[in-house]
């Protein structure tokens, strides 16, 4: 499958279609990943908000990569229950297309 393909040669399968098919990245993520049912899939994991809140905020900065875009990891985020002040979240898209250097770039708190 041509998806496969992308995402094998390139490590996300958007960067393929951008590329070779003209297809807006934001457009994609708002009609896919933004459409996902994913209400329907997660709900709030007391176990794994447990597991973050007992780490040391004075030793651990907490990250949360994710490989989508923004709005999509914050979604995620939030229903799992996750997120919180001390969480940053960065964008690996961003790091791997469009920051070929590898420098992270900070977002808002979430």
């Amino acid at each position: 499958m041509l998806h496969e393909q992308y995402y094998k040669d390139y490590g996300l399968a958007i960067e393929g279609l951008a590329r070779f098919h003209k297809i807006d990245p934001l457009v994609f993520n708002r009609e896919v990943d933004d459409a996902l049912p994913l209400d329907d899939i997660l709900s709030p994991d007391p176990d794994l908000r447990a597991l973050l809140e007992a780490f040391d905020k004075a030793k651990v900065k907490l990250w949360l990569f994710t490989n989508a875009h923004i709005t999509h990891g914050k979604r995620v985020v939030k229903l799992l229950g996750v997120g919180g002040s001390d969480t940053y979240l960065y964008e690996l898209i961003q790091l791997l297309i469009h920051n070929p250097r590898g420098l992270l770039r900070r977002h808002d708190l979430l």
